[in-house]
């Protein structure tokens, strides 16, 4: 719960602005938004401290596709 913690305050804004490059729509994006984290959530067992931002773009970038 920590590490997720950490994760989102470091990186809630960017998850939401790599969302909306994706889908160029604000409340899509938030849905995306939304995703990303529960994606992460369930991920966060395979988390490693090495490149910590592409990991989340990658979900972010999967989740905006999604929709």
């Amino acid at each position: 719960m920590e590490l997720f913690n950490r994760l989102y305050e470091a990186y809630h804004d960017y998850v939401f602005v790599t969302c909306y490059a994706v889908l160029h729509h604000r409340q899509d994006a938030e849905d995306a938004s939304q995703q990303t984290w529960i994606n992460i959530w369930r991920s966060i067992a395979s988390y490693r401290e090495v490149n910590t931002k592409g990991w989340i773009a990658t979900i972010a970038t999967r989740a905006s596709d999604e929709l």
